[in-house]
C-alpha cells in the first residue's frame, strides 16, 4: 500500500488521506508551509491529482521534481488565464489528472474571489459525476473561509471540506490566523498538524481542537520547534517532526544573498496546447453571436437615419396640409425615437465587447 512519508516517525497510508480534511495551522515561520508543500510532495509522487490556491504564488518549486501546471496570473504561470478560463482547466486537471497550480498572487481580490469561486464550482460539480480521488490544497485560507463572513466562495470550499469525501474530494487548507478561519471546518478537519502559535486568540483555537487542558495545550504548543507541530488524527495524538520539502521553496524571505531559482520542469505541450484552444474557442463563442448582434443594430440604424433622412426631405420639398404635416412630425418623432433607443442598444454591445477584448 502507498505511503505518505512525511517525517522520520511519520508516515500515512494513502488511502486515509483521500476525501480527507488536512488543517495545517500555525504561525510564519513555524514550518507550516514546509509542512503543506511536503504533502503536496508526497501526493504528487503518488500520482495523487489535485490543485493548489496559491495566493502568494510561491508553490511553482514544486515543478522541479514534478510535471504541474502553473496558470492564473503571477510571475512563474506557465500561462495566464482570466475567469471565463477557470471552469474550463478545473475540468482538464480533474478529467486528466492534471496537477494545477492556480497562482491567484497578481489578482485584486474582487478578481482573485471570482476566479476560485468559479473553478472550485465546476470541480465540485463534475466530482459529483466523475468520483475520483482528487485534493484541493488551500494556502492562506482565512481569506477565503473567514470566521463570521459568508460568501458563495466560502459555502463552496465549506462543502468540499465538510462533505467532499462522497465525491472523493478532500481538501489540505493552510493559514497562519487560526482564530480567523471558519470555525466549523477547522472542528470538522480529520486530520490537523498545529504547529507554533503565540497569539492568546490562536491558542485558544487550540485548546478547542486539542483533548487535553489549557495549561497542558499551552506549554506543548509554546515548546515546539521549527518544523514540529502536534499530529491529530482519529484517536491518535502527538508531537511529530516533518522532513524538510526536497523542491524549492519560492516563499522564502528575501535577503542580500541571492537566491538561485532551480530548473524547473515544463509541462507537456499538449497540455498548454488543449488550455490555448480551450481559449480561443472560449473567445469566439462569446464574441461570435456579440458582433452578429452589433452588426444587425448597425444596420437597423442605418435604416433607422434613411428613414429620417427621407421625411426631413418631404418636409422640404411638399407643401403639405397642416394635418398630414403634423402627422410626418410625429412619424418623425416616433423614429428619432426609436433611432435614439437603438443608438443606445449599439454603444451598450459596444462596451460589452470593449470589456470582453480587454
Amino acid at each position: 500500500m502507498r505511503t505518505l512519508n512525511l517525517g522520520p516517525d511519520l508516515s500515512l497510508p494513502l488511502a486515509e488521506v483521500i476525501g480527507q480534511c488536512v488543517a495545517i495551522l500555525g504561525i510564519r515561520g513555524s514550518g507550516k508551509s514546509n509542512t503543506a508543500g511536503v504533502i503536496f510532495e508526497e501526493l504528487l509522487s503518488a500520482r495523487y491529482p489535485l490543485s493548489i490556491v496559491d495566493i502568494d504564488g510561491e508553490y511553482f518549486g514544486l515543478k522541479e521534481k514534478y510535471e504541474v501546471l502553473v496558470v492564473g496570473a503571477g510571475e512563474n504561470v506557465d500561462i495566464e488565464l482570466d475567469v471565463d478560463a477557470a471552469p474550463g482547466v478545473a475540468e482538464l486537471s480533474l478529467r486528466e489528472g492534471v496537477p494545477v497550480i492556480l497562482d491567484v498572487s497578481d489578482m485584486l481580490a474582487e478578481e482573485r474571489e471570482l476566479f476560485v469561486l468559479e473553478y472550485l464550482t465546476r470541480i465540485w460539480s463534475l466530482a459529483g459525476k466523475l468520483r475520483k480521488p482528487y485534493m484541493i490544497g488551500i494556502e492562506e485560507c482565512h481569506e477565503f473561509i473567514p470566521q463570521g463572513v459568508r460568501t458563495d466562495l466560502k459555502e463552496v470550499i465549506a462543502r468540499i471540506a465538510l462533505r467532499g469525501r462522497k465525491r472523493g474530494l478532500g481538501a489540505v487548507i493552510v493559514s497562519q490566523r487560526s482564530a480567523k478561519v471558519e470555525k466549523d471546518v477547522l472542528t470538522q478537519a480529520g486530520m490537523l498538524f498545529l504547529h507554533r502559535v503565540v497569539h492568546e486568540v490562536d491558542m485558544r483555537v487550540y485548546s478547542e481542537l486539542l483533548p487535553w487542558p489549557k495549561a497542558e495545550v499551552k506549554e506543548q504548543v509554546a515548546g515546539l520547534g521549527v518544523g514540529e507541530c502536534i499530529f491529530l488524527s482519529g484517536q491518535s495524538i502527538r508531537k511529530v517532526r516533518i522532513r524538510p520539502r526536497k523542491t524549492f521553496h519560492g516563499g522564502f524571505t528575501p535577503s542580500f544573498k541571492p537566491v538561485e531559482t532551480p530548473k524547473l520542469r515544463q509541462v507537456r505541450g499538449e497540455i498548454l496546447a488543449a488550455i490555448q484552444k480551450f481559449r480561443e474557442e472560449e473567445q469566439d463563442q462569446g464574441a461570435g453571436p456579440s458582433l452578429e448582434r452589433l452588426e444587425r443594430l448597425e444596420a437597423e440604424l442605418a435604416l433607422k437615419e434613411a428613414r429620417i433622412h427621407e421625411l426631413e426631405r418631404r418636409l422640404r420639398e411638399a407643401a403639405l396640409p397642416p394635418p398630414e404635416e403634423e402627422a410626418v412630425r410625429d412619424e418623425e418623432a416616433k423614429n428619432d425615437e426609436n433611432c435614439l433607443e437603438v443608438v443606445r442598444e449599439v454603444d451598450e454591445e459596444v462596451r460589452r465587447l470593449g470589456k470582453h477584448k480587454s
